[in-house]
């Protein structure tokens, strides 16, 4: 026991016999680092015991054992034959074999390329935008062409975003058509959604070719066709090819519309009926649809409450997600709650909100 200042350093004793054992075990084959691990030491601390004994270490063991093979593999790159080859056919590694050819100077080592300053690029973009060609360019600053295009790319990128930032708000105000009619001084600015209900199914739902997004909706026949392929155990797929549709569209169908039954055999059967899928459909389709706060008061009060201690619609969904991780008739996303706020017509919750202000502001003066 040594004492420094006020500090004590307790140096470990290791017996003989452990120490014998170590090096008996490291002699045999074992791993440095695993040895060291089961005795309690440090690895250099295994290596100071061979090192006393005269054993030699196992990396240098090995790489003396294979120094025979290298240099042979050497003189086989020498001779013509290609670097994977030769490590091939003397069984080593490519990588020991490179670093070996390097040392050598059998093969030469590519100098690393300088780093270019943010001034000799612009210069180098200047240059090619100038009437340089690109492959000039590289070659004199000692880079790849695409390189070069890369920072022209950056440089452009750069330019349209300060021109998208320097505009004023006069520039970014987005100017209304002109429809004729002039507001007066009390009119209200109609919200950007179309709210209206419509007076039943909308046009063209059921018509032969009706075209939605990019392709067209299922008419009767094919919900039809459907039926009988599920009737008598068809796929989706062999479906979708007596319809000329693709398959993922009668896959989705049948997943909206269709159920399944089991028998006494417990074998499932699927089952689709046209004309109940065809009024499920149109009744989707209908809109406005009734929203998520209008459905449930409760959610609708958690959310005002929320709100009026001024949360974040992203906090308060999150944490209706963690408070109520086993009722999904509490889940609402930040969306829906900005919809209701800003979109709806006249904010539907922010009267209701206010209300839930003041009440929250009355208890934390109370």
């Amino acid at each position: 026991m040594r004492h420094f200042d006020r500090e004590v350093v307790v140096t470990r004793w290791t017996p003989k016999d452990v120490k014998d054992a170590a090096v008996e075990r490291v002699v045999a084959g074992e791993a440095v680092s695993l040895v060291a691990r089961d005795v309690g030491v440090g690895p250099e601390s295994v290596y100071g015991w061979l090192r006393v004994r005269g054993v030699e270490p196992p990396g240098r063991r090995a790489s003396r054992l294979r120094d025979p093979f290298v240099r042979e593999a050497v003189g086989l790159v020498r001779a013509g034959m290609s670097i994977s080859q030769a490590a091939q056919t003397v069984g080593i590694s490519t990588g020991l074999l490179h670093s070996r050819l390097k040392k050598a100077g059998v093969i030469e080592v590519r100098p690393r390329r300088a780093h270019l300053s943010p001034d000799e690029r612009a210069q180098a973009v200047e240059r090619v935008l100038a009437g340089e060609s690109c492959q000039t360019v590289a070659d004199a600053i000692g880079v790849h062409p695409s390189t070069v295009y890369g920072w022209i790319r950056k440089q452009r990128y750069a330019k349209l975003r300060r021109q998208r930032h320097r505009r004023t708000p006069d520039e970014a105000v987005v100017s209304l058509p002109d429809t004729g009619k002039k507001l007066g001084k009390d009119s209200v600015m109609p919200a950007p959604m179309k709210t209206q209900a419509v007076d039943g199914f909308p046009s063209g739902v059921f018509d032969k070719h009706a075209l939605v997004g990019r392709g067209r909706r299922l008419t009767v026949e094919d919900r039809v066709a459907i039926e009988a392929g599920c009737r008598v155990g068809d796929s989706a797929r062999a479906i979708a090819q007596k319809i000329n549709r693709h398959h993922s569209v009668v896959a989705r169908e049948i997943t909206r519309n269709g159920w399944k039954i089991v028998d006494e055999d417990g074998t499932e059967q699927l089952r689709y009926n046209a004309h109940n899928a065809a009024v499920s459909t149109a009744g989707r389709m209908v809109r406005p649809k009734l929203r998520k706060l209008d459905e449930s008061p409760t959610l609708r009060g958690v959310v005002v409450d929320c709100l009026a201690r001024r949360w974040s619609p992203g906090r308060i969904s999150a944490w209706l997600e963690h408070a109520f991780s086993d009722d999904e008739s509490m889940r609402i996303s930040h969306e829906a709650i900005y919809s209701a706020l800003y979109i709806q017509g006249k904010g539907s919750l922010r009267a209701e909100l206010e209300e839930g202000v003041r009440k929250f502001v009355c208890e934390a003066l109370i």
